[in-house]
């Protein structure tokens, strides 16, 4: 993740003007191709990002798969996530690690020919990622936290 105020400020040290969303979607585009890595511009972004991967983990998991069995529901289970709270500065140190909590449901198509065909799954899920500096984090690591049939 670009710390833009520092990155903003040793241009501005430097005398050197820059356009820096340009720089940072660059950036974000070499370390992607090259490298495998992900970068993103802002804590928002960055949320958005793991919120996403725990949304994909959360529809692959076999859990959760299980209790949608149980409700008769058809179709791809389709996981609606929002994070617990809102992710804020000052991230953790480094050498520490940093856990994020979604919570939400996931849905699978309705069956009309079937009983209780596509309740919901209320889920939470937890994302783990460790520091290895002050904006950079290892792989993410997500564990179902609840899983349970919305019977209502």
């Amino acid at each position: 993740m670009v710390d833009n105020q520092r990155l903003e400020s040793r241009a501005t040290s430097l005398e050197l003007s820059f356009d820096a969303p340009l720089f940072i979607s660059t950036l974000a585009s070499v370390a992607s191709t090259l490298y495998g890595v992900e970068v993103v511009g802002s804590l928002a972004e960055f949320e958005e990002t793991i919120g996403i991967a725990a949304q994909d983990a959360a529809a692959d998991d076999d859990k959760i798969g299980s209790r949608m069995a149980e409700t008769n529901c058809t179709g791809p289970l389709i996981p609606y996530l929002e994070p617990s709270k809102p992710l804020e500065e000052p991230l953790p140190n480094s050498g520490d690690e940093m856990s994020l909590q979604f919570e939400g449901n996931v849905q699978g198509d309705h069956d009309n020919e079937r009983p209780f065909s596509g309740d919901p799954v209320d889920v939470t899920v937890e994302v783990r990622l460790p520091m290895l500096g002050r904006r950079l984090t290892a792989a993410s690591v997500f564990k179902i936290l609840d899983a349970q049939v919305d019977w209502s």
